[in-house]
């Protein structure tokens, strides 16, 4: 199936969700988290409401997440399903939200379970069965969303997107349900790449990044390829703005040693104070002198103000 690529795709890395304050409009959606409970917190409480699509790490020793109300997420394969069903975030498995226009669908076949301990970092259950897909098609073919989030995709858009050839159980249902109806936008995980690519049927595709993350305006304005563009637009500057947060990371530490998500921290402490670090936030660094913190002030502003005009297109 040829794809028109919006974009070339990008490598992961630890900062892929690096936001600022301010950036919260609609719906957040957030990719694999992998029991970086703070980092996807961080993302998550910075937007009015989120969705994350999989892959939280619940089940893993010392993964636990704090209840909230406004903060939702399904499993992926990487998720204990009964630690999950049990939590008060969990929207379930599969379901639609009339309302916001939405239909999700949980989990994925983990290409590595021979290397895994069942019960402990893998789980029988990680796909749906035969008899949930179909119910959960049932679903979907009635409800004709105009949006989708899934940890995995559809088949023939990962065979040919990604080049990944296997057969999973998840991947043909999600194939399966996008010959039923093509939705305007479909959001997944799993494969820990960015990249946005949409389909002859004009269905946008967009793959996220462990803690990458697309804001949305739910339900999606009526009509119109215009209003896509718009939305493809959004996701061009998010990607965009998520690319300049890795050049503030590196101006962090290009003046001081600290691991990856100290200099993440930091580089989003100072972009959320354009481009100083706040005095109530000072505290969080007390290993830096005030030197210290004023030379990473001064390398990391010419960043920051392109960030800012990043946000200010979206």
């Amino acid at each position: 199936m040829p794809l028109c690529f919006i974009a070339p795709p990008t490598t992961p890395c630890p900062s892929s969700g690096l936001t600022s304050h301010g950036y919260n409009k609609g719906m957040r959606i957030i990719g694999d988290v992998h029991g970086r409970i703070s980092d996807y917190m961080a993302l998550a409480n910075d937007a009015q409401e989120s969705i994350q699509i999989g892959d939280m790490g619940l089940g893993f020793r010392g993964v636990s997440l704090p209840p909230s109300p406004d903060h939702k997420f399904f499993r992926g394969n990487h998720d204990s399903p009964q630690a999950c069903r049990a939590h008060p975030n969990y929207i379930g498995d599969w379901g639609h939200d009339a309302e916001k226009g939405i239909f999700w669908l949980s989990g994925a076949d983990s290409i590595d379970k021979h290397l895994r301990r069942e019960g402990v970092s893998w789980w029988r259950d990680e796909e749906l069965s035969v008899a949930q897909f179909q119910e959960a098609l049932d679903i979907y073919e009635r409800a004709k969303p105009r949006v989708v989030l899934s940890h995995d995709g559809p088949q023939a858009f990962i065979e040919a997107g990604f080049g990944i050839r296997d057969r999973s159980r998840t991947r043909q249902a999600l194939q399966a349900a996008y010959e039923l109806w093509q939705p305007d936008v479909w959001i997944h995980g799993h494969h820990h790449l960015r990249r946005e690519f949409e389909s002859p049927e004009g269905t946008l595709f967009v793959c996220l990044p462990e803690l990458g993350f697309v804001d949305l305006e739910l339900p999606l304005p009526p009509g119109g390829a215009g209003e896509m563009g718009r939305w493809r637009t959004e996701v061009t500057a998010s990607r965009e703005f998520h690319d300049l947060c890795l050049v503030m990371q590196a101006a962090v530490q290009g003046v001081v040693e600290m691991p990856d998500r100290r200099a993440n921290l930091l580089a989003r402490l100072c972009l959320q104070n354009s481009g100083r670090l706040s005095k109530n936030k000072r505290d969080k660094f007390r290993e830096l002198t005030d030197e210290e913190v004023a030379l990473v002030e001064e390398a990391v502003r010419p960043a920051s103000q392109d960030a800012e005009a990043a946000l200010r297109e979206l």
